[in-house]
This record gives structure tokens, sequence and C-alpha cells, in this order.
């Protein structure tokens, strides 16, 4: 008789091993590789949208530069045309000097794009 109690504790534990396992298994591993597959996906799309952003401000940051670019050749040539203009010519016109138009009137930021002139009748227009 103590044979067969000794038996079926052994059993008994084989088998509670084996639920708990199970158990284990069930609530704990899986949901934890389903949750870490989750995390990897949510990485990938945060990368992929850190991406994208950096793209959008690449993006900007040279159609800023382009446009600003484009707006200080626009000072440049205003300046320039009115500086050597017939009509005004106050670079040429000795008899009835006018006012030049000089670095004063072209925006500090345009000089990292074109530089002005030390000497505003200098400018080629």
């Amino acid at each position: 008789m103590p044979e067969d109690y000794l038996l079926f504790v052994i059993i008994l534990t084989v088998i509670g091993f084996i639920v708990t396992t199970a158990f284990y298994v069930y609530f704990v591993y899986l949901p934890a590789a389903r949750a870490e597959a989750q995390i990897d996906v949510i990485e990938q799309k945060g990368s992929d949208l850190i991406t994208l952003v950096n793209n959008q401000i690449t993006n900007i940051e040279n159609t800023t530069i382009e446009s600003l670019q484009s707006l200080c050749d626009a000072f440049f040539s205003v300046i320039c045309d009115y500086n050597h203009n017939p009509s005004t010519n106050p670079c040429g016109n000795v008899e009835h000097p006018r006012c030049v138009l000089d670095s004063q009137a072209y925006p500090a930021y345009c000089n990292q794009f074109r530089p002005f002139p030390a000497n505003p009748c200098d400018c080629v227009v």
C-alpha cells in the first residue's frame, strides 16, 4: 500500500509539474513573446517615422535655403540695378549725387549666399 501511495505522489508531482509548466508557458512565456514582437513592430514604425520626419526637415531646410538664395539674388539685383540705372544712376552722376544703396540696404543674412561688395558701385549688373 505505501508503494501505491508513493507511486501516486510521483505521478501527481509529474502531472503538477506538467500543468505548472503549461500554465507558465501560456500565461507568461507566450504573452512575453507576443509583447516582444509588438515592441519590435512599434520600434520599426517609430524608426520609420523618425526617418520620415528627418527627411521632411531636410527638405524644408533645403527649400528654405533655395528660397533665401533666390530672395538674396533678387535684393542684390535690385540694388545694383538702382545704383547703375541711367535714370537714377547714383554711381555715375557726379554733378547731382544721389543716395547710393549700399550694404545697409542688403540684408545681413544674404552675405552668406552672395556677399555684397565693399564699394556698392562695384556690383555687376
